[in-house]
């Protein structure tokens, strides 16, 4: 082969590998310029990121403020809105809540927008809205990126709960207000009531003084009528009875009759003083509460009443078991002397016996008198008890009709109550119930 061939073969081979060469480096260079506008877009994507980022980390510290208003959050979170989105300087936003509305200073409507609604349980209470002042290219959603749809539904949840917050916070606080104001009230109601309850015990003490008063000049008066009447009684008694003596020789018949009703009428005035005196006692006095025996009380009545129940041939009646209460002593064996006479004086021809009972319950003793007598007339079992009333059947039986009076007295004294039924088959029973917490 000739030197020129070989020469030209060379070259031919350089130029080839050059060539390559220079294609390889055209491919780096393409290759480069792709990276660098990946890497552009990369780095623009992240800037986008960072700037809603930026706005949901703004809305985090607006919520956790203390020291702003509702008001103010939500215009707040609405200026931070245009700095995420792709173009800020042509950026606006709006926020209706319920009748608030919250926008930028540079709000205004277009027809570039994105619009969401906000929420509440469900519920619509206001929509967010986003602008664009100016036209710009078109990218996935209008001019808007696919991302900031993402974020302003995540600007809408957040209003809707903080909107859920605020709701329930004025929630609290009406009602807080409300019950303060009720409070107040009540506590105005209260002040009244405790100055009526303050005058109305005071008007109770000065009543309560002015009867006390009342009732002690009542029974002085009471007790010097009783001492001024006793004496001339028994004074009209001795001499009716001195003249019935010694002059009864020299007057007739009439004046005779005439010193026998005179007699009979101091008599039956003078148990009339004792009667008023005793319903004064029973009244007035006070109680000696102590522990009786039922027996011991029933034992002095019997002995007292004995020459009238023998004569009469009454059988009497009485409780086997031991019977201990707590009472007035005096005022029981009143009680029952009152009810024992009363049988023997109007039970009639037909009493034959007198039984005492006695029965208990949680909070009262119960003591029954009863007899198989003539009964009350008419069935009147409760006025028999007022003052100075006496039944039909008493006829010319004496008696002031004080002695039922003192037995209520005594009655309410021991916080019980006295009260009369028809017998079975016939008679009365008297009933006396006094409390266990004397």
């Amino acid at each position: 082969m000739r030197d020129e061939d070989k020469t030209t073969g060379v070259f031919f081979n350089e130029t080839s590998v050059l060539r390559q060469q220079i294609a390889e480096l055209e491919d780096l260079v393409a290759d480069h310029q792709r990276t660098k506008e990946e890497l552009r877009q990369k780095t623009k994507d992240l800037g986008e990121r960072v700037k809603e980022l930026n706005c949901l980390f703004g809305i985090s510290k607006l919520i956790e403020r203390q020291d702003i208003s509702w008001g103010q959050i939500f215009q707040g979170i609405v200026n931070l809105i245009p700095p995420a989105w792709q173009y800020p300087e042509v950026t606006c936003a709006r926020t209706r809540m319920g009748e608030e509305e919250f926008r930028t200073e540079n709000f205004r409507e277009t027809n570039w927008r994105q619009t969401v609604p906000i929420t509440l349980h469900g519920e619509a209470v206001g929509n967010l809205e986003v602008f664009y002042l100016e036209e710009r290219p078109q990218a996935d959603e209008g001019p808007f990126l696919t991302e900031e749809r993402s974020l302003i539904n995540a600007i809408a949840e957040r209003l809707g709960r903080i909107f859920e917050r605020k709701q329930a916070e004025e929630d609290v606080q009406q009602a807080y207000d409300h019950l303060e104001m009720q409070v107040k009230l009540r506590t105005a109601e209260l002040g009244k009531a405790n100055e009526k309850l303050r005058l109305e015990i005071a008007e109770r003490k000065r009543m309560e003084e002015a009867l006390r008063n009342s009732s002690e000049k009542l029974k002085s008066f009471a007790y010097s009528i009783i001492h001024d009447l006793k004496s001339p009684s028994i004074a009209i008694y001795g001499l009716t009875e001195s003249l019935y003596k010694h002059y009864r020789d020299i007057l007739d018949e009439r004046g005779r009759s005439y010193c026998d009703q005179i007699l009979k009428a101091s008599v039956h005035l003078a148990a009339l003083i004792e009667k008023i005196n005793a319903y004064i006692e029973a009244k007035e006095s006070s109680l000696t509460v102590e522990p009786i025996n039922l027996k011991e009380i029933l034992q002095i009545i019997r002995d007292e009443f004995l020459p009238r129940l023998t004569i009469r041939q009454v059988r009497w009646v009485e409780p086997e078991d031991a019977i201990s209460v707590l009472a007035d002593k005096l005022s029981i064996i009143r009680v029952f002397r009152n009810f024992v006479d009363n049988a023997l004086k109007y039970g009639g021809e037909t009493l034959s016996e007198i039984t005492i009972g006695h029965e208990e319950s949680e909070e009262f003793h119960t003591f029954c008198v009863s007899d198989d007598g003539a009964g009350i007339s008419g069935g009147d079992y409760e006025s028999i008890f007022a003052l100075f009333r006496r039944d039909e059947t008493s006829g010319a039986v004496g008696g002031a009709g004080l002695g039922l009076a003192i037995v209520r007295e005594i009655a309410e004294r021991h916080m019980g109550r006295v009260w009369a039924e028809p017998g079975d088959p016939r008679g009365t029973k008297f009933y006396l119930s006094i409390t266990k917490k004397l």
